[in-house]
This record gives structure tokens, sequence and C-alpha cells, in this order.
């Protein structure tokens, strides 16, 4: 009876630990787009017109954070994730999206990019 029981918690248990969500390339490529249409808009603003321009970053890291989530190996999303964060001086974010990205993509290229780019907002942050 006790077996029972314990064999029936543990079933229990695992049922209801929070599983892993199934990545979905499909969605993560239409967040991307969105985002990279996004980010495109605020480009064509962004001299004119600052504050528009920061409003539409925020909506575009959002784009590219639901595509990352959507699908952890999808480098262009911590990519632009990074960017816009770097663009809006959240040097913090920036050091989040980088270390995505540097751990997605391990080429000796990317690493230098990530390194100084990580380097740069710790700067950033220290001041």
């Amino acid at each position: 009876m006790k077996i029972t029981i314990f064999v029936s918690s543990l079933i229990i248990f695992f049922s209801c630990q929070s599983k892993t969500e199934e990545q979905n390339p499909q969605k993560a490529k239409q967040l991307y787009s969105k985002g990279m249409k996004i980010l495109d808009d605020r480009i064509a603003i962004q001299a004119n017109n600052r504050e528009n321009a920061m409003e539409l970053n925020k909506r575009a890291i959002e784009m590219f954070s639901a595509a990352y989530k959507a699908d952890t190996t999808f480098s262009d999303a911590a990519l632009f994730a990074s960017e816009c964060t770097m663009y809006g001086k959240d040097f913090q974010e920036c050091i989040y999206w980088t270390t995505k990205l540097m751990n997605l993509d391990t080429s000796q290229q990317n690493i230098v990019f990530c390194t100084n780019r990580i380097k740069d907002c710790k700067e950033q942050l220290s001041k």
C-alpha cells in the first residue's frame, strides 16, 4: 500500500513539473520578421524623432525576445535583441542578450564581437 502511494505521488509530482516549452522555429521566424519590420521603422525615424524611435525599439526587443523564447537556438533573435538593447542604452539587458548570442554562436569572430560588446556595456554601467 505504501509503495503504491509513493509511486502515485512520484507520478503526480513529475507530471506537475513545468515542462520546457517546445521549440517552434516557424513561430520564431514570424516574430523575428515582425521585429525586423519594427526595427526598420525605428531606423527610418531615429534621426528625427528620438521618442518614437525609442518606443519602436522597445517593441522590436519584445518581438526578438518572443522569437528567442519560441526557438532558443535562433541566434539572430538574440543578436538583434542585443543590438536594440545597446541602442536603448539598457546595458544590463544588452549583456544578457549578448551572452545568449555568445553561447549560441561560438565562432571566433562572434566571440570577439560579443566579448567587446559586453566589455563596452560593463564600462557604461560603471559610469
